[in-house]
């Protein structure tokens, strides 16, 4: 073994901060070579804390902060993200502002949630869901092709299912790993990408979404029904296209969809309760919710349960072995 790889060879360079910096870098050497202390370290951060929380996989010392403040260590998960703060006071407690200060570091460093609206719809439609999770999770919202501030080029074929996925796969190079929330045909997204992408959603929540058909008559009466309300519809006629559909793909792959599922529907949304039938039978890992007089844009009425829903599949997409 090489000298600089034991204890003393690691802090032998590191020491000249005193008895406290030594034993702070002793932990960070033990921490990062020992999977059982990591364990307990995350162990200890699960009870100190009432949401999910993706488990610390590294940590490092002395970590200085935009703030300038710079605590003894720091545990960030795969992605980067700080999930522990902590300082090894042996002879005083925090300073004055200091807890305070590395909890709003922490603040936004929950599960990733990235929130997808549907037809005629665009991110602001998540407000209200965004800050109920304010303090839980980190939650991006965007804008698909021909809504809201995105662009919408004039060819159909930007707005066609793989085009979606694609510019959805963008934003999760970004969030990394994270819970899906989609709405409608944000959801109908959620569930293609999650079949032809395994592996890459921690988990998915579907509000007032349904799989497509599988029957050619009634995925005709659903075109129909679209191109009728495209011109009453505040967004360009050729962004439509996104809600047509053309196969029995996603439908006829649902079983595919092993990620923790949360359907939440209204009982007055009755183009989508049967939808909803169909999936809690069919989909592997679910969990449903059906609100009693909801209609179909339940994220503005009911955002509370939205939310609830959006931490209980988070909570289980962190589950230790998936």
């Amino acid at each position: 073994m090489a000298n600089n790889e034991t204890l003393l060879g690691y802090l032998a360079p590191r020491i000249a901060g005193g008895t406290e910096n030594a034993a702070v870098e002793a932990l960070g050497y033990i921490l990062n070579r020992s999977p059982a202390s990591l364990k307990v370290l995350n162990d200890l951060a699960r009870t100190l804390v009432a949401t999910p929380m993706e488990p610390v996989t590294r940590v490092e010392t002395q970590v200085v902060a935009p703030d300038r403040s710079r605590p003894d260590f720091v545990g960030f998960d795969r992605s980067g993200h700080k999930r522990v703060i902590g300082e090894a006071k042996f002879w005083a407690g925090l300073g004055q502002g200091q807890g305070s200060a590395y909890l709003e570091q922490l603040a936004n460093e929950g599960p990733a949630v990235l929130l997808v609206h549907g037809m005629a719809d665009d991110s602001t439609i998540w407000a209200q869901t965004v800050q109920d999770l304010s303090a839980d999770c980190a939650c991006t919202t965007i804008d698909l092709p021909g809504h809201g501030r995105s662009p919408a080029p004039p060819e159909p074929s930007a707005y066609e299912r793989e085009a979606l996925l694609n510019s959805i796969d963008a934003v999760l190079e970004n969030t990394g790993p994270a819970v899906y929330v989609g709405h409608s045909l944000g959801g109908y997204l959620g569930l293609a990408h999650c079949i032809t992408r395994p592996g890459v959603l921690r988990g998915l929540v579907l509000v007032a979404t349904g799989p497509g058909f599988r029957d050619a008559a009634s995925m005709q009466k659903w075109n129909d029904q679209v191109h009728l309300t495209a011109p009453r519809l505040d967004i360009p006629q050729v962004a439509v296209t996104a809600s047509l559909h053309t196969d029995s793909m996603v439908i006829d792959r649902l079983a595919e969809a092993t990620l923790p599922v949360g359907l939440i529907v209204g009982s007055r949304d009755k183009a989508f309760v049967g939808a909803n039938d169909y999936m809690e039978r069919k989909l592997a890992d679910v969990r449903r919710r059906t609100i009693t007089d909801g209609r179909h844009r339940l994220m503005r009425t009911h955002s509370g349960d939205v939310a609830d829903m959006v931490r209980e599949v988070a909570a289980a997409g962190l589950t230790p072995g998936r």
